[in-house]
């Protein structure tokens, strides 16, 4: 059994976790994106979108270490306009900042981009993957969760769209070619929607 744990969920009730969750969740969608969640691969517990690690330090889940290193690639392209905060390690609170999301460790951005992803000509890019009603529960989760973390990590006005592309083919090559099954093809889908989807808002 897995020490107990606090985890502020979107609606800020702390919610104490004793053991894993088993049981399947609804994956929240683009619209409700400030309450995604994600389960630990390790414990199963419930994480906010912003976080890649889980919030329980007793285990070392990560959704997605490729997907990480995506979001960091992202990050280092405008790392001197892109502000960040270092959160400590033993932290169990919330969101650090409205649409803030973790880099490394202990490092989150202090602020979220404008919401350039809500937009009707973004949500075209979002809903030509999601319309589809042979998606499975795991694709869902982990397109939202790529989709979630390459939109809060691209600033209209900062990044460059044709560096973004340019560093999405070259993750694809190192790293996105050898993600496979529904996780995995979930996680290319999302991070390539919220590319092609800010490249040409």
């Amino acid at each position: 059994m897995l020490s107990a744990c606090i985890l502020a969920s979107c609606n800020k009730e702390q919610i104490e976790c004793q053991t894993p969750i088993t049981s399947d969740v609804e994956v929240a969608t683009r619209a409700e994106d400030r309450r995604f969640h994600w389960k630990c691969p390790a414990c199963g517990l419930l994480n906010g979108g912003w976080r890649s690690k889980c919030i329980c330090r007793d285990v070392a889940g990560e959704y997605s270490p490729d997907m990480a290193d995506l979001v960091l690639q992202m990050w280092l392209m405008e790392q001197t306009v892109i502000t960040t905060i270092t959160v400590p390690s033993n932290w169990g609170g919330g969101e650090p900042a409205p649409g803030s999301i973790q880099l490394t460790d202990v490092i989150f951005t202090a602020t979220a981009p404008p919401e350039w992803y809500e937009t009707t000509a973004a949500q075209k890019y979002y809903d030509q993957y999601m319309n589809s009603i042979l998606i499975t529960e795991t694709y869902k989760e982990a397109f939202n969760y790529a989709w979630y973390k390459v939109t809060h990590i691209l600033y209209p006005g900062k990044h460059k769209s044709f560096l973004v592309e340019s560093e999405y083919d070259k993750w694809m090559l190192r790293q996105g070619r050898n993600l496979s099954g529904d996780k995995g093809q979930g996680l290319k889908d999302g991070s390539k929607a919220a590319v092609k989807a800010f490249a040409n808002r």
